[in-house]
């Protein structure tokens, strides 16, 4: 925790509050962690934690008094699969601020090698905040938006954050990378999607129709984003 003398130095296994573990059969438990914002709206910051690839994210919910830590599947409000969300890996996760402003942080899931659209064009879920956190168990009741690439190696997802109000409606904003998207006759030059939040999340379906801006590499491979 933080103090006002700020952050304590030493052996993580002697400064640190609480340790949380990953699941023995998941690899790289903790590749992705990150504040998942406030997804219950109680005031207090959430986590965001996963695994490298596996499929599986945690919510841990924050609190006033400190977990003990322990195995992260028995201190998880909600566990998020990536095929519940018709992904096929979570290759990237972030919070996503409170794109529909009811007061509840939301997160967002990327997986750059989706072929739903074309091979590896890649796609994204909105995953809506609620009173009880995310789901009970599973985020597939609360997927509130689906966003695709269109064209095979775009790599739509890989990359992917809150861009806070852009445009000061009340609504966070989403940026969402596709790092292998060809720009004319520049190979891989990449495109940055600016996506406007509102009353109902995101706008769904294909990236390039939904997005109120697309931001475009200028070079061959420079991968933008």
């Amino acid at each position: 925790h933080g103090s006002a003398s700020g952050i304590v130095s030493g052996l993580v296994g002697d400064v640190a509050d609480t340790v949380l573990g990953g699941d023995p059969n998941e690899q790289a438990f903790g590749a992705h962690a990150r504040t998942a914002g406030d997804v219950n709206g109680d005031g207090l910051s959430d986590l965001l934690l996963a695994c490298h690839f596996c499929g599986t994210a945690y919510v841990v919910l924050g609190s006033a008094t400190p977990s003990a830590g322990g195995v992260v599947t028995s201190l998880a409000l909600d566990v998020i699969m990536a095929a519940d969300l018709g992904l096929g890996s979570l290759s990237a996760l972030a919070p996503a601020g409170d794109v529909d402003g009811d007061g509840f942080g939301d997160l967002i899931f990327g997986d750059h090698w989706n072929d739903a659209e074309a091979n590896d064009a890649g796609a994204a879920v909105l995953v809506r905040g609620s009173a009880a956190g995310l789901s009970t168990g599973s985020a597939a009741d609360v997927a509130a938006v689906a966003l695709q690439g269109s064209t095979a190696d775009d790599l739509f997802g890989e990359r992917l954050a809150s861009a806070g109000d852009v445009n000061g409606d009340g609504y966070d904003d989403v940026l969402i990378a596709a790092e292998g998207a060809d720009v004319d006759i520049l190979d891989e030059a990449g495109k940055v999607f600016f996506f406007l939040g509102g009353p109902f999340g995101l706008p769904g379906g294909p990236a390039e129709a939904g997005a109120s801006a697309v931001i475009t590499g200028s070079l061959p491979f420079e991968h933008l984003g």
